[in-house]
């Protein structure tokens, strides 16, 4: 038997060139196997319209937007472990449009418009998608005209709203609280808007961006005793992103002094922020 140098020098494990030497030179045959054990999509339909775009899924629950027969586009929910799954409308805050943009357990957030005029006025909401009787629920905003939640752990929902004095900031409101009241993460010191991208738990990321636009990482743990965005680093360059979380590792990436982009993470330790 004789092994491809090619193929070693490339990192192909020795467990891989055996089976590949068993089943023969790969060609259609081989490639035409492969296509047909792959999963096969399942479509789950529109609301009434030709448009339909899956955003989210928790468990057995997906979540997203569909345009309706009248052309609107709403926020739908689909139970997958039910008998017979069905597309559910969740309608909207009173305006034309809504779309679902998290889900967590049977809480499903996103933003809604609020009024006939659309996206000027347009709030975050919660969903559940568990209870007797499910409806939308406004979140509110920060002050501003507009918000959307992006993300959902429990009770907590986050995402960004505009403020009264314009600018957008990060939030995060839990919804079983005695008065839901929608929080202001800020921003880091000297900074003038807030985006969040991430929620993992109670740890929630995402950019700090400068007055000349440029984005500065943050994490931020909401179960700590005094809550604060604290600052991640960077690889020596002019900015970076967090873009992602899960447990306690952030990820995205960092510009190099070189101008190089990297992809990267940071390792928390939340009992620091605590």
């Amino acid at each position: 038997m004789i092994f491809s140098q090619v193929s070693l020098r490339r990192g192909l494990p020795l467990a891989g060139i055996l089976a590949v030497t068993a089943l023969g030179t790969l060609g259609p045959t081989a490639s035409a196997a492969v296509a047909a054990t792959a999963p096969a999509a399942i479509d789950l339909g529109t609301l009434g319209g030709t448009f339909s775009r899956a955003e989210a899924v928790s468990g057995d629950i997906v979540a997203g937007r569909s345009n309706t027969g009248s052309g609107a586009n709403h926020a739908f929910a689909i139970d997958l472990g039910t008998a017979a799954p069905v597309m559910r409308d969740l309608g909207t805050l009173g305006g034309p449009n809504s779309y679902a943009e998290g889900v967590s357990g049977h809480i499903v957030v996103g933003a809604a418009d609020t009024t006939p005029s659309g996206s000027d006025h347009e709030h975050a909401f919660a969903y559940d998608f568990g209870s007797r009787s499910p409806a939308m629920r406004d979140l509110g905003t920060l002050g501003g005209t507009v918000s959307s939640a992006s993300g959902v752990n429990r009770d907590i929902v986050v995402g960004s709203s505009v403020t009264a004095g314009g600018r957008s900031d990060a939030f995060a409101i839990d919804q079983e609280s005695a008065s839901p009241v929608m929080r202001d993460l800020g921003t880091l010191s000297g900074d003038v808007e807030s985006l969040l991208y991430g929620m993992s738990g109670t740890l929630v990321v995402g950019d700090s961006i400068m007055l000349n636009g440029t984005p500065r990482p943050f994490a931020d743990n909401l179960s700590a005793a005094s809550p604060a965005m604290f600052a991640l680093g960077t690889l020596g360059g002019f900015q970076s992103e967090a873009l992602s979380v899960s447990g306690s590792i952030v990820a995205g990436y960092s510009i190099t002094p070189s101008g190089d982009e990297h992809a990267v993470i940071w390792s928390l330790h939340l009992h620091h922020h605590a």
